[in-house]
């Protein structure tokens, strides 16, 4: 007999006059054929044997259980076949919507997945209108990406991208405020005065100076276009300008969101043009375009811009058609400000005037222009004095010089402010930064004949110019670091560097530059090859040891004029403090040492100490615990080495060692690579894996991915002196070789750190030869094109549907010490503690933590803002 003995068979028997003899009426029309037991289910009712009653006895619904050849589960107290697509989830199965469909977005044909990404199921498919498209290619479990796969469960392969490469010199880019991100962007521009070549890099502007983003897929380099930032949208957005000596003009359209650059196709465009203005009207929400040049005449519409497609704004009056004039956004009165430009290509029509749009309507004020507004010059809001600046540009006189004049403009009358410090000077890029209050300016033309392309930065702070401080370049080898993602930054200390002099340099790198920071007071002394690591727990850099000259040879061999140090040193942020410790590891130098968060304490392991007879490679295990160092006595210990490479890895809770160099066993005045790797766990160090695949190297730095949850090694040192440009990385299990077709150079003896962006390692420095140390910064990581998340607002810009500290991406910005897969820290600083770690938080991410400080002009209605103080900021 069949185990079901009638199946929901419905209206058929349910609609029979009687009941036969012997058959069970199971009420609303249902009836069991004879010896049969009724089972009412959500939706049916079955028939079952009463041997399937008798499989179930004492077995909760839901439970497996056994009865015939099937795979069977409990349900309403009957042992029944477990069947994907019968609407019940049934043990096996993590969903069942009644169907074998896949890619339906319920549940998937073997009722293994839910058919979301994050689940840890790969759905091939998904069902849009009707029609199946292409889905997941991978599904590792969660919703971070940086690990090879994103969150969105798109593949992501491992790169190598330079970050924080210096500008060049340049005219006719645009820059605009991205007030999400509290960065100034800076796009295009021509290298050269004879269009030479037109840059297709982005830069943002780090407080210092302007660093290069490693960018997928750019827009074509320009010149003389339009760029905005949409703050209802939350993008950068640039349109036109052009790339030749024809001067053809561009109709294209890409936006920025801090990750990516997208090409939008709107159906409406504005004709192609360039030299035009184009600004964000924050009371209406809308980016506003106005003139230009159409490469056969200077035009006079203006266009909007919503997000979703262009509408001309159709207004009379209108400023006269012009071109290569000044035009930015007043948020204090929520005007555009439009003034000077040319008519026509000799210049010969000048309008110098000064316009106001106001919603739709354009006014034409009183103001007289200053002949230098005529072309070429630069315009933003001052918010330190409620004003307009402006600065340079030319009058329309034939092979005239541009000006150096620093001019206001108060919606009346335009007047002449003391400082040139940024001397003469013509299309260039200028804009507001309300976060710091200042204006910020950058590149351009100065002369006449042969005008020079210019890479100067300056910034107004409402009374005066001035440049900031030149960029630091972490040109070093043998540094000592030390990783504080508790504040977004890593230190670097002392070193080698490219004048071949010991250096005591302190250095602070927030993920795309450099900060060299200074001190009063007490210091250490000049050293390379110290030990360094950053003490979470008690906020410090400690660095121990080290040697200030000589030190060892291409091979690694101790040199005897080194002289070494067996202090411990202690940074706290502002000044330098010695330890007067009890105990101490001894001099030595070429320790491996790093911070294991989850027992609070700095581990040391070996390096190389001097002995009357000479040196000896030590084999010891020191912790410091912020007052003291005690040596760890294990029941198994590593081979002593010098230049062992230590990380922590979080996934695992383990301190990983890696290489560096020993004594050779046979012949014990020979040095061999210690090609090994160790685990160590607060209470005895364990061999994980030798020989390595790795080659045999020293000078190899190793750190751990937070994202990848692997830690990862590049290049390095052999003891024939040559250097490596290898990548390998460790997943807890084997060492993967990441063939990367881009890489950096060859070196050995540079520093390698976790990315202060929470995904990637950083290299930095080392040595390509003996004589030149490398002056670059890399970043290794798993990337895609898709959009990233932006942590800085509670946004979901990567589309996984989690926003702020909701999404792990965020985890850098919200609990810095929680990365994913590692054990919490409850105690330590994170999103909700009260206190606000303004290095990682802000007012917008972790409202309950931080207050915001009103700013106008940053698009967001904060403090004692109002729509009367300022309406850019604060219209409904």
């Amino acid at each position: 007999m069949d185990r079901l003995l009638v199946a929901a068979v419905g209206l058929a028997l349910g609609l029979a006059a009687c009941v036969s003899p012997g058959e069970v009426d199971c009420g609303n029309g249902f009836v069991c054929a004879a010896g049969g037991v009724c089972v009412p289910l959500a939706g049916e009712t079955l028939c079952v044997e009463k041997d399937a009653i008798a499989a179930c006895n004492g077995i909760a619904d839901g439970r497996s259980c056994t009865f015939g050849e099937v795979p069977s589960s409990c349900n309403g107290g009957a042992c029944l076949a477990i069947v994907c697509g019968n609407s019940r989830v049934e043990p096996g199965e993590v969903c069942d919507d009644g169907n074998a469909v896949t890619g339906d977005g319920t549940c998937s044909s073997d009722c293994k997945s839910n058919e979301t990404c994050g689940n840890g199921e790969v759905d091939p498919l998904v069902l849009v209108q009707g029609v199946r498209q292409p889905n997941e290619e991978c599904d590792d479990g969660n919703l971070a990406s940086g690990d090879g796969c994103s969150s969105r469960c798109a593949t992501e392969t491992a790169q190598w991208s330079q970050i924080g490469a210096p500008i060049g010199a340049l005219h006719g880019a645009a820059m605009a405020y991205d007030a999400a991100r509290h960065r100034m962007v800076l796009f295009g521009g021509e290298i050269g005065d004879t269009n030479a070549h037109f840059s297709d890099v982005t830069y943002e502007f780090d407080g210092q100076s302007w660093v290069q983003v490693p960018v997928l897929v750019s827009p074509p380099g320009r010149r003389d276009f339009g760029m905005a930032y949409d703050a209802a949208r939350r993008r950068v957005v640039i349109f036109g300008g052009h790339t030749g000596d024809d001067n053809t003009p561009l109709r294209d359209m890409w936006s920025w969101d801090g990750t990516r650059w997208d090409r939008l196709l709107p159906a409406t465009v504005p004709p192609a043009r360039s030299g035009f203005g184009m600004v964000y009207d924050a009371d209406a929400k809308r980016v506003v375009l106005f003139g230009g040049f159409t490469g056969a005449a200077q035009v006079a519409d203006t266009w909007t811009w919503d997000g979703i497609t262009w509408t001309e704004l159709m207004t009379e009056p209108s400023p006269s058609d012009r071109y290569m004039f000044a035009m930015a956004y007043d948020p204090k009165r929520g005007v555009i400000v439009v003034a000077g430009g040319y008519r026509d290509g000799s210049m010969n029509q000048v309008p110098r005037d000064t316009w106001e749009l106001s919603g739709s309507t354009w006014t034409k004020t009183g103001a007289k222009n200053p002949p230098q507004l005529d072309t070429g010059a630069g315009m933003a809001y001052d918010l330190a004095s409620s004003r307009m600046l402006a600065f340079g540009g030319k009058t329309s006189a034939t092979d005239a010089t541009p000006a150096s004049t620093t001019l206001s403009y108060n919606g009346t009358s335009w007047s002449s402010l003391a400082d040139t410090t940024p001397g003469p000077r013509e299309t260039f890029a200028m804009g507001s930064d309300p976060n710091t209050g200042t204006v910020l300016m950058f590149g351009g033309l100065a002369g006449t004949i042969s005008p020079t392309v210019l890479g100067t930065t300056y910034r107004w702070n409402g009374i005066a110019w001035s440049a900031p401080a030149p960029r630091v370049s972490p040109d070093l080898v043998h540094a000592g670091v030390g990783y504080d993602p508790q504040h977004h930054r890593v230190w670097l200390f002392g070193g080698l560097n490219s004048g071949a002099q010991v250096t005591n340099t302190l250095l602070s790198f927030d993920g795309l530059g450099w900060q060299q920071h200074g001190w009063s007071g007490t210091t250490p002394t000049p050293r390379k090859m110290g030990a360094t690591a950053y003490d979470r727990a008690r906020e410090q850099l400690v660095v121990f040891g080290g040697v200030d000259q000589g030190g060892v040879d291409q091979d690694g061999a101790p040199l005897p004029d080194a002289l070494v140090s067996g202090e411990t040193w202690r940074w706290n942020g502002t000044s330098w403090n010695g330890a007067a410790t009890t105990q101490s590891p001894g001099a030595r130098f070429g320790a491996a040492m790093t911070y294991d968060p989850r027992r609070k304490v700095v581990v040391l392991f070996g390096g190389s100490m001097p002995i009357p007879s000479g040196w000896m490679i030590l084999d010891d295990t020191w912790e410091w615990d912020g007052v003291n160092w005690k040596q760890i006595m294990t029941a198994t210990n590593p081979p002593a080495r010098g230049f062992g490479e230590m990380t922590y890895d979080e996934a695992r809770g383990q301190v990983l060692m890696f290489n560096g160099f020993q004594i050779d066993t046979v012949a014990m005045t020979k040095l061999t690579a210690a090609d090994d790797l160790w685990a160590y766990d607060g209470t005895n160090w364990t061999k994980v894996l030798g020989p390595n695949p790795v080659s045999d190297r020293f000078l190899s730095p190793i750190a751990y991915d937070y994202a990848a949850r692997t830690s990862s090694v590049f290049g390095g040192q052999t003891f024939g002196g040559a250097v490596l440009g290898d990548t390998w990385s460790w997943n807890g299990t084997a060492w993967i070789d990441s063939l990367v077709p881009v890489r950096p150079g060859l070196r050995g003896g540079h520093s390698v750190i976790p990315s202060p962006t929470g995904s990637g390692i950083v290299i930095a420095g080392g040595k390509i030869s003996d004589s030149t140390i490398a002056p670059d910064v890399w970043r290794f990581a798993f990337e895609n094109s898709q959009r990233r998340e932006i942590c800085d607002v509670v946004t979901d810009n990567d589309g996984d549907g989690l926003q702020g500290c909701a999404d792990p991406d965020c985890w850098s910005r919200c609990a810095p010490a929680c990365p994913p897969g590692s054990t919490c820290d409850a105690t330590a600083p994170h999103c909700g503690d009260g206190t606000c770690n303004t290095a990682v938080e802000n007012c917008r991410i972790c409202a309950q933590d931080c207050t915001c400080t009103a700013a106008c002009g940053d698009t967001f209605c904060e403090g004692a803002e109002t729509q009367a103080t300022c309406p850019a900021d604060c219209t409904p």
